[in-house]
């Protein structure tokens, strides 16, 4: 008797998943609009388990466009679990998603963003990067709205500046990791191409701090690095940064 109960339950739950799934990803995204009312998102097509938006917006800027697929599996394990595509002026993304009761995470996150990003963050307006930067986020969760867990990668290959100077500067990576809650730094090497670069930045969710030092391998590096920080005795060039998110000073 207990089996039978049982088996009808799991078919409920079961048939409850499906129609869930099925169900038109206007339902989710109407659901999603109510709880953030600077988000709009147009053009919706397809299901709750597999569905996109052509655009989203938020607070009037065109984030471009988002696909998902569930794995309504996931919900006998009491958590949400998607592949997520994003793409737009700002770059591209795709990787997983997570959610449970009691904490949000991402997996396998692969991105790819302009350089001219880096900009901002080096605060040397002279110099203008070129190319693209390839994020790898092999592992994030925030609980409590603390970032507890992070690890990653970032590679700026054929990296190079252009402005009052320009050169090849190789290829240039950073390794992502958590020293304690909301507290990460990302420490900077090169693959020995034609600049060395040795550095740390302390990241949290108000901004950054950290220094860089370059020297060049290659002379013809040089009359870029006039225009990168300052000269030290050694022979490197230091460059000091520190600022907010939404601004950056050197």
């Amino acid at each position: 008797m207990i089996r039978r109960v049982f088996l009808v339950l799991l078919a409920l739950l079961l048939v409850a998943v499906a129609t869930l799934a099925f169900a038109p990803a206007q339902m989710l995204v109407n659901a999603i609009q109510a709880r953030v009312p600077d988000l709009y998102l147009s053009s919706v097509a397809g299901s709750i388990w597999r569905g996109g938006v052509g655009e989203v917006v938020y607070r009037g800027r065109a984030l471009g466009g988002l696909r998902w697929r569930l794995y309504p599996s996931a919900l006998f394990s009491l958590r949400l679990r998607a592949d997520v595509e994003a793409h737009g002026d700002w770059g591209s993304a795709e990787g997983q998603i997570w959610r449970s009761f009691s904490a949000l995470g991402v997996s396998e996150l692969r991105s790819e963003l302009p350089a001219y990003y880096l900009a901002g963050v080096f605060a040397v307006p002279e110099l203008r990067p070129l190319g693209h930067i390839r994020v790898d986020i092999h592992a994030a969760q925030l609980r409590d709205r603390m970032l507890v867990v992070l690890d990653g990668d970032a590679v700026w290959a054929d990296a190079a500046v252009a402005g009052l100077a320009s050169a090849d500067l190789g290829t240039l990576r950073g390794r992502l990791t958590l020293d304690a809650p909301n507290a990460a730094s990302l420490v900077l090497d090169d693959d020995g191409g034609p600049l060395d670069v040795d550095g740390q930045l302390w990241l949290s969710p108000l901004g950054y701090s950290g220094e860089v030092r370059m020297t060049a391998r290659d002379p013809a590096l040089l009359p870029v690095l006039e225009w990168m920080g300052k000269p030290k005795a050694s022979g490197e060039r230091e460059l000091r940064l520190q600022g907010l998110w939404y601004g950056a000073r050197q």
